[in-house]
């Protein structure tokens, strides 16, 4: 059965506090579910942060429709194709790659620091798939 809020807050940094705290979750927490920063979620509860480009990591996490936590509108429960996420070692195609180094390493880094890791780590790849290649 669909969850229809009739108190539904008006705007998503509203909608993501609350359901962020009433699932228990504090903004680190949250933010290493969603492979985000702890300030990245602080800036979008505050609003200081347009609406999010990562709304189905944090929908997904949250455990509610992307449409809902985005604009209020439509049911609050989540599509059934996907099931909620409960560890930061779901973070991207199910599991984390790496043995060394756990994935709280990497989301509790700064956004810049985040972006400075992936471009390293896909110039990385690049240069060994050449390498493979001669």
């Amino acid at each position: 059965m669909h969850r229809l809020i009739d108190d539904v807050p008006h705007d998503f940094p509203q909608r993501l506090k609350e359901l962020r705290r009433n699932r228990g979750l504090s903004q680190k927490q949250l933010a290493a579910l969603c492979r985000l920063s702890q300030s990245a979620i602080s800036n979008y509860e505050n609003g200081t942060r347009v609406l999010a480009r990562e709304i189905l990591s944090l929908a997904r996490a949250l455990d509610v429709s992307p449409q809902w936590l985005a604009e209020g509108r439509g049911p609050k429960d989540p599509p059934s194709y996907y099931p909620p996420l409960t560890e930061p070692t779901h973070l991207h195609a199910g599991h984390w790659p790496f043995k060394t180094l756990r994935p709280e390493a990497f989301s509790t880094l700064t956004e810049s620091e985040q972006a400075i890791v992936e471009e390293t780590l896909k110039g990385l790849l690049e240069a060994l798939k050449n390498n493979k290649q001669k």
